[in-house]
């Protein structure tokens, strides 16, 4: 009874020991497993990480070698004609309707000083000057006919006007249709006041015509260089010619007081800052990108080469890109096998290994 308990006691734990075993076995087939699929997918999280190594070196020499200040400096030494050329660029305290407000501002004050309103006081008075009424006995002398035929000079003392006949000693009588306009206002009240009015109103629209003339011109002399000193310059992006600034287009901007050929300098400099950082960053990322991914044995595999793999429903992140030589070296076999799957469906023939791979970019 007592072996047979102490077999029974053996039995039972041979059998524990077994399941023990068994479930080590599978525990450790399951971490065989975890770290296969860790060890397909190390290499994403590794080129994520030289991802952002090369962002870091790219953005280091970004602030290093495209600067503000050096933009600025280069300006200076291309354009000297836009000087002041100062870091850091500030922004334009006025718009440039508000430059060319304040412009007008000043002209309209020489405007008072050159055309002053009691000038127009002496049209009036130069307007009775011309058209001074003759009276009788008062010498006279004018044309009739407008010159026309003969005898239409008439000169002498006037000695009588009626609503049809005006007389002129020594024996001349004159029909009234003959008279002009300005003879007939220095003969008749009504022709006066109307010859007076309108020559007021004449000399005044002259006169607006001068003070029009005076502010236009003098406005377009001196816009240009109140947009200059207001933070403004010429729109260079408009005058380069192969891929350098057209001088003399440059020196004609400069004279232009259309509103549309200016712009603030702070953002034709904040504007090609950006452009020279994204050039610079683009060509800086391609040289840092080949230095930190081929120093760590990695190849650089176009979108097109793994087509066929892509087609069958792989990620592109996948199989193109930096990744590592052997990743690309198993990526090839796959899409071999792929293509040899296929012909054989299709009941094809063909050279193992076709299908139109086109080779990284392989490390010097």
């Amino acid at each position: 009874m007592k072996l047979f308990k102490k077999r029974n006691r053996l039995f039972w734990s041979m059998l524990l020991s077994a399941f023990v075993m068994v479930c080590l076995n599978v525990r450790a087939a399951d971490d065989d497993d975890d770290e296969e699929e860790e060890g397909e997918t190390d290499w994403h999280i590794e080129r994520a990480k030289l991802e952002a190594e090369v962002e870091r070196s790219v953005q280091k020499r970004l602030d290093r070698e495209v600067t503000e200040e050096k933009v600025i400096n280069g300006l200076a030494r291309t354009i000297p004609q836009l000087a002041p050329w100062t870091s850091p660029v500030r922004a334009p305290e006025l718009t440039k309707e508000e430059v060319e407000e304040e412009l007008m501002k000043e002209i309209m004050k020489e405007v008072k000083v050159k055309f002053p309103e009691s000038r127009r006081e002496e049209f009036k008075g130069e307007a009775e000057e011309k058209y001074k009424m003759w009276k009788r006995n008062d010498d006279v002398e004018f044309v009739i006919r407008d010159g026309r035929g003969t005898d239409t000079d008439v000169k002498g003392k006037l000695q009588d006007v009626s609503s049809e006949r005006v007389k002129v000693f020594p024996r001349r009588t004159v029909n009234v249709r003959d008279l002009d306009d300005d003879t007939k206002a220095r003969l008749y009240k009504v022709f006066h006041d109307k010859a007076v009015e309108d020559y007021v109103a004449n000399e005044n629209r002259r006169y607006d015509v001068k003070i029009e003339g005076y502010k236009m011109d003098e406005k377009e002399k001196r816009i240009p260089d109140a947009y200059l000193k207001s933070g403004y310059i010429p729109n260079l992006a408009t005058i380069m010619e192969n891929a350098q600034i057209n001088k003399r287009r440059l020196a004609l901007r400069l004279t232009s007081p259309n509103p549309e050929h200016w712009v603030a300098r702070k953002d034709y400099v904040n504007d090609l800052y950006k452009a020279l950082r994204e050039e610079a960053g683009a060509r800086m990322k391609d040289e840092e990108s080949n230095r930190v991914f081929k120093a760590k044995g990695y190849v650089k595999v176009p979108k097109k080469t793994f087509k066929k793999l892509i087609e069958s429903g792989m990620p592109e992140d996948d199989v193109s890109g930096w990744m590592p030589r052997a990743e690309y070296t198993r990526l090839q076999q796959e899409q071999r096998d792929l293509i040899e799957q296929e012909r054989a469906q299709q009941g094809g023939g063909g050279e193992p290994g076709e299908g139109g791979m086109m080779p990284p970019e392989m490390s010097h």
